[in-house]
């Protein structure tokens, strides 16, 4: 089962998925009359009333859900881009909630800068996101993406990053976790010198 849905990561041992749950699909193929958002509420609204817990059901479902444009974009995201269910979600409303041009994701892309209060592996997530959805025909290369994730962040951290010789968005997020605790006892210290 886990190959027949390449961008989601799934065990090699699916949980038990309920008997009939096509019947209990709400198709979503953004022509319809409720947005992005309540698609995703209708969605879980049926895994409570069905009893599903499963991380890896729910997944499923919610591929199974998709029609037309939206399951070709899913189709199209790289393989094993979509961790868990919240990543999955993401990566829907972020493309679907208000139908986002191409263009608008990818000037959303340019203009990525993580906030403040983020933690490294939030803002990575949300990069990706944004990253993911973009079409394929107008997406930044990966090495591009390399070279455009540092910028999000400050110049001292960005500068760290950089000097590291990364292959991976992956290796270069890794890197950043580690690094950034030096780089703020760094700056504590600094501020408490006179």
């Amino acid at each position: 089962m886990p190959g027949r849905y390449p961008p989601l990561v799934l065990s090699n041992q699916i949980n038990v998925i309920p008997r009939d749950y096509q019947s209990k699909i709400l198709t979503f193929n953004n022509a319809g009359s409720h947005s992005a958002k309540q698609h995703v509420d209708r969605m879980n609204d049926v895994f409570d009333l069905q009893d599903v817990d499963e991380v890896d059901v729910k997944m499923i479902f919610f591929a199974q859900c998709l029609g037309h444009d939206v399951k070709k974009l899913f189709s199209s995201l790289p393989a094993r881009s979509i961790t868990n269910h919240d990543a999955f979600h993401k990566t829907f409303l972020c493309r679907w909630e208000i139908n986002k041009s191409p263009l608008q994701l990818l000037n959303e892309y340019k203009l990525l800068k993580r906030n403040p209060n983020e933690s490294v592996e939030e803002y990575y997530e949300f990069f990706n996101t944004i990253y993911n959805v973009i079409s394929t025909d107008i997406k930044p290369s990966p090495n591009l993406a390399l070279i455009d994730f540092p910028d999000s962040f400050d110049v001292d951290m960005a500068f760290e990053l950089r000097e590291r010789d990364l292959t991976t968005l992956e290796e270069m997020k890794a890197n950043a976790i580690k690094v950034e605790p030096n780089m703020l006892a760094k700056k504590a210290k600094l501020k408490s010198e006179p």
